[in-house]
């Protein structure tokens, strides 16, 4: 799907989600949130080395929260 659609970013809504991701990635430079806590980034590199960028966020349902997210979100976006 990834070659096909080709997104520069995605923002992966919630941990369980991320842990059963394909690993056949590699990590990309960790965020900080707003407690100075590392969010993990991971890259995966299409056929013809185009990069996809990808983070986890919590999942709505867990207790999403803007105030929280907002700054880690744009500062990926930014890339």
């Amino acid at each position: 799907m990834l070659e096909k659609y080709r997104p520069e970013v995605i923002i992966c809504w919630g941990k369980n989600l991320w842990k059963n991701l394909p690993s056949s990635g590699v990590r990309g430079v960790a965020l900080l949130d707003e407690k100075m806590r590392l969010v993990p980034t991971w890259e995966y590199i299409l056929s013809d080395g185009f990069v996809v960028k990808m983070m986890c966020v919590n999942h709505p349902s867990a207790g999403f929260s803007w105030d929280k997210w907002y700054r880690v979100i744009m500062e990926f976006l930014k890339g």
